[in-house]
């Protein structure tokens, strides 16, 4: 699957590649120790196919609703072709 840019958004099994070149950290020093390595490999895997050196985790827990919230006001303060370059809404 990929993106309207033409990026792999497909992650999961593949063959071991190196992603140690990505970092992911929390936003101002927060503490993102409840995110399992997993999922930081997950957000590793789209940052290199979408050539973002860095993940930077806003928050760790948002319910579904307050992250349709945050998503809702991306479009709404940056317009909707801003948004659709995002590949992940964190």
């Amino acid at each position: 699957m990929y993106n309207v840019d033409g990026v792999k958004l497909e992650v999961g099994y593949e063959e071991e590649e190196d992603l140690s070149d990505i970092e992911v950290v929390g936003k101002n020093g927060m503490d993102i120790s409840l995110v399992s390595e997993y999922s930081k490999n997950i957000l590793r895997q789209i940052a290199k196919r979408s050539n973002n050196p860095v993940v930077i985790i806003t928050d760790v827990s948002r319910t579904p609703l307050e992250q349709a919230k945050r998503m809702y006001n991306l479009v709404e303060t940056n317009g909707i072709k801003y948004a659709k370059k995002c590949s992940v809404f964190l």
